[in-house]
């Protein structure tokens, strides 16, 4: 049996000793750790907002909310 080329699987998963070696080895992989600290996680948080984000929401209390 052959696999569809276009097939895909995504997994998420913490690191473990019983983690499958031959599928680590296979893989593409990718982490996201994630920031330092309360400034650092609020900036990458801000800097995430787009201005179309910032500007979907119609009420005069949304911006305020936004960086309370």
């Amino acid at each position: 049996d052959h696999a569809n080329s276009r097939f895909r699987l995504w997994i998420t998963s913490e690191a473990h000793n019983s983690f499958s070696i031959g599928l680590l080895q296979v893989s593409i992989k990718f982490t996201n750790d994630p920031p330092q600290g309360i400034k650092a996680g609020l900036k990458r948080t801000y800097s995430s907002f787009s201005q179309e984000f910032i500007d979907i929401f119609n009420i005069p209390q949304w911006r305020p909310l936004l960086y309370t």
